[in-house]
């Protein structure tokens, strides 16, 4: 029987909580549209100035380029996962501008270790490069002390706003830091500088981008620093435990996602790079385009304010829409994707056929294994997905050895990626999410239809 009073109540109630959470809906718009910034300009700056470069550089020296990118992001290992533990530390604190005094010694704790990291991995490059030798003419200890110190400070005051979901800032200066990197790079490689040139420009941004952001959140939120020697022990001692698997599991991301183009340089040689590196580029971006709206649902997940029901639903409504945009975005690749790239990039060579299905695979399955991913280290649960990561990681090396070399075409890479992914973490993330994050039943519709 129609109830009116069940209905008022529950039409009250609903907006009620549509009127408090109306901010936050607002909030999360915001960060899920300036979250494909990065994304974006990443595509239009790979489209733009990707052929520029192959004109200045030639196929060889090209392929040391895309030898640097990759071994630079090896550089972010140096926050030690840090900043997601501060994210997920801070995020505990309701207030959106204000820093509590236990949260000012995390963020000051952090300051402090990443100073001290940045100068003690610049000395140990010194050290190597003069201890055997070696003649690299195009970084020097400073362009790597200032780089890695505005990066992880970057990265600070980027996990100060997350904590507080304001998520836009930081991918707004990333995205704005793409194209500074690439401008700057071209500019001084075109001056004649060589690859020196792309150190220095990439040096030059991140400085920029670290200042602006650093600006940014003094005048947003009410920052304070503070530093008691007797507790720095102790706060160390509470982030390091969690920052170790976060580490740990970027450790084994970076494995997985930039270890093709250094494999395929040592096997087949750097020309060999130019063709797999455009199309891979473009999969990686579409990829992350992808991930970035679950990107943006750790701080919230993180808060544990979810009931079970609601956090398994939004898993899996998540990888629904992961599987949707990879489909369409493969087929947009296969339709006119594959061939537009060809004619702007001045690629003679036909798109080998492995290469293609290899791509729509990897977009696909290593969006749908983010998701998974994403809720799991939320809910501190990532320490076993890690260790499964480094599984999968060394069995994509040994792949990517082996067909390699008894194929000598660099396009079966992809195949060995998305091999490894499907014998490991695709399956057991998924796994160890529906085994921890279980239903609840509702009492009340027990013993109805």
């Amino acid at each position: 029987m129609f109830n009116l009073s069940s209905f008022k109540k529950t039409t009250i109630k609903d907006y009620i909580e549509a009127i408090i959470q109306k901010s936050t809906y607002k909030n999360s718009f915001i960060n899920l549209i300036s979250s494909y910034a990065p994304l974006v300009t990443g595509i239009l700056v790979f489209i733009f100035f990707t052929p520029s470069f192959i004109k200045q550089f030639g196929d060889e020296d090209f392929g040391i380029y895309l030898i640097i990118l990759s071994v630079m992001s090896y550089l972010s290992l140096c926050n030690f996962g840090v900043p997601q533990t501060l994210t997920r530390l801070l995020s505990k604190n309701s207030s959106t501008t204000k820093i509590g005094s236990k949260d000012s010694q995390y963020i000051t704790a952090s300051i402090i270790l990443f100073i001290c990291v940045s100068l003690i991995v610049s000395l140990t490059y010194s050290a190597i490069v003069t201890f055997f030798n070696i003649q690299v003419e195009f970084i020097s200890f400073l362009q790597i002390l200032i780089y890695l110190i505005t990066k992880l400070l970057f990265d600070v005051f980027d996990s100060i706003n997350k904590s507080k979901e304001n998520y836009f800032p930081g991918k707004i200066l990333i995205a704005i830091n793409l194209i500074m990197s690439s401008g700057f790079a071209l500019f001084l490689v075109s001056k004649g500088f060589g690859l020196s040139g792309v150190i220095y420009g990439y040096t030059l941004a991140m400085l920029l981008s670290f200042l602006m952001i650093m600006m940014y959140t003094y005048h947003v939120v009410k920052l304070r620093f503070e530093f008691d020697l007797s507790d720095l022990n102790s706060n160390m001692s509470q982030m390091m435990p969690s920052s170790f698997w976060y580490l740990a599991g970027a450790i084994g991301a970076i494995i997985i996602f930039q270890l093709d183009a250094i494999t395929i340089g040592y096997v087949l040689g750097p020309a060999s790079l130019v063709i797999f590196g455009i199309y891979f580029r473009i999969a990686d971006i579409l990829r992350q385009v992808i991930c970035s709206s679950s990107d943006i649902l750790f701080t919230r997940i993180a808060e544990n304010k979810m009931s079970n029901n609601q956090c398994y639903a939004l898993h899996y409504k998540m990888i629904a829409i992961s599987i949707l945009l990879s489909a369409i975005f493969s087929a947009a690749l296969f339709l006119f994707g594959f061939d537009l790239v060809a004619y702007w990039m001045g690629i003679k060579e036909q798109v080998d056929i492995v290469l293609k299905f290899g791509i729509a695979l990897y977009i696909m399955l290593f969006s749908i294994n983010h998701v998974s991913s994403v809720f799991l280290g939320a809910l501190n649960l990532h320490k076993k997905p890690v260790l499964v990561a480094y599984i999968q990681a060394l069995i994509n090396l040994a792949l990517t050895v082996t067909l390699l070399k008894t194929t000598g075409n660099e396009s079966w890479a992809i195949i060995a990626s998305v091999i490894s992914l499907l014998l490991t973490n695709l399956w057991y993330n998924i796994y160890l999410f529906n085994i921890s994050v279980i239903p609840e039943v509702n009492n009340k519709n027990k013993g109805t239809i």
